[in-house]
C-alpha cells in the first residue's frame, strides 16, 4: 500500500510540475506575442515617420517650384496693357452689330 500511495504521490508532484511548466510556456508565448506587438507598433511608428517626412520634403519642393514658376510666369505691365487691349477688342467685336 505504501508503494501504491508513494507513486502516487510521486504522479501528482509530476502532474504539478507539468501543470506549472504548461503555465510558464503559456506565460512565456504571452510575453513573445506582446514584444512582437511592441516591435511592430514600433516598426510601423518609424515608417509613418519617415512617410511623413518624406511627404513633407517634397510638399515643401513642389511649393518651391510652383513660387518659382509664378514668380517667372507673372505678367508684367506690358502683358497686363496687352490683354487689357485684347478684351476691349474682343468686347468691341462682340458688341457691334453684325452685317
Amino acid at each position: 500500500m505504501a508503494r501504491v500511495l508513494a507513486a502516487e504521490h510521486a504522479a501528482r508532484e509530476e502532474l504539478a510540475r507539468a501543470e506549472a511548466r504548461a503555465a510558464q510556456i503559456a506565460e512565456d508565448e504571452r510575453a513573445a506575442r506582446r514584444a512582437l506587438a511592441e516591435r511592430t507598433r514600433a516598426r510601423t511608428a518609424r515608417v509613418r515617420e519617415a512617410f511623413a517626412r518624406d511627404v513633407q520634403s517634397r510638399l515643401a519642393a513642389l511649393a518651391l517650384e510652383a513660387a518659382e514658376v509664378s514668380r517667372r510666369d507673372a505678367p508684367d505691365a506690358a502683358d497686363l496693357a496687352r490683354l487689357a487691349r485684347a478684351v476691349a477688342q474682343l468686347a468691341a467685336e462682340l458688341s457691334e452689330p453684325r452685317p
